[in-house]
């Protein structure tokens, strides 16, 4: 019999307004990572249990055009505060919104595999714990996913050594995937092109199907393949999901 897995998260919910610009309408949703990963979940019947060890929140404000979208976070809070009875953990994964969270020095938790999203980082360019090369032989596993914007930002020194020892996603919207797997690169193209105006939700569709897919085959190609194919098909069906995201709407 397989064992069910694990993965412990630190997470947000949000709570998002998005304006329609061109015909003037407003719909409010709940959206966030934690979400798009319950929701991942849920839908793929997957034999994995997420362990939330806090939840934040957050208001946020779209503004979307025909052509683009503009954000504003409004609010950021903390829900309760940090209250850690475990220390070890197999798989911790870390993607929160902006700074929600104060957050404690990631030292003190030892997690064999960690899997952090590092929006959060870009948005608001400080940490209480940087992100330097120092941490990256505490893991067995290192996985950072980010846009290339995001990764950009980083300390070169942390980038060199987290591309030599350790593994990196950078996404590209829907063009493709760099993978970088200890100094073995690969870029990996889609099976197809989805054009889907409303991509929020994809990054966390694809770093959760990810993280799920390597803790089955421990085969990150194969890993970084599937999650692209999920996310492909999440985006399809984007305009029929969001419909049933909708808390209400206002005319």
């Amino acid at each position: 019999m397989l064992r069910r897995k694990f993965i412990y998260v630190i997470s947000s919910y949000s709570i998002d307004i998005v304006k329609y610009l061109r015909n003037n309408k407003i719909s409010i949703r709940k959206w966030g990572p934690l979400y798009f990963f319950e929701k991942y979940v849920n839908r793929s019947n997957v034999d994995l249990e997420l362990k939330f060890l806090n939840l934040g929140f957050c208001i946020v404000e779209i503004e979307r055009t025909a052509e683009e979208e503009y954000w504003t976070i409004l609010l950021t809070k903390q829900l309760e505060k940090f209250k850690f009875k475990e220390k070890d953990f197999d798989n911790l994964l870390i993607s929160f919104i902006k700074d929600e969270f104060s957050f404690i020095d990631i030292n003190w938790y030892k997690a064999k595999n960690l899997f952090v999203d590092i929006q959060w980082y870009y948005r608001v360019l400080k940490w209480e714990c940087y992100l330097t090369k120092d941490l990256l032989p505490q893991y067995d596993n290192l996985f950072i996913k980010a846009t290339e914007e995001e990764f950009n930002i980083l300390d070169n020194s942390f980038k060199q050594e987290v591309l030599k020892q350790q593994v990196v996603l950078i996404t590209r919207g829907n063009k493709w995937v760099f993978l970088s797997d200890r100094w073995k690169k690969y870029e990996m193209l889609p099976n197809r092109i989805v054009n889907c105006k409303d991509t929020i939700g994809a990054g966390d569709t694809f770093f959760i199907s990810f993280v799920w897919n390597w803790l089955e085959n421990w085969n990150i190609i194969s890993a970084t393949r599937e999650a692209m194919i999920d996310v492909e098909n999440f985006l399809s069906n984007k305009d029929k999901e969001s419909e049933k995201d909708k808390i209400f709407n206002l005319f």
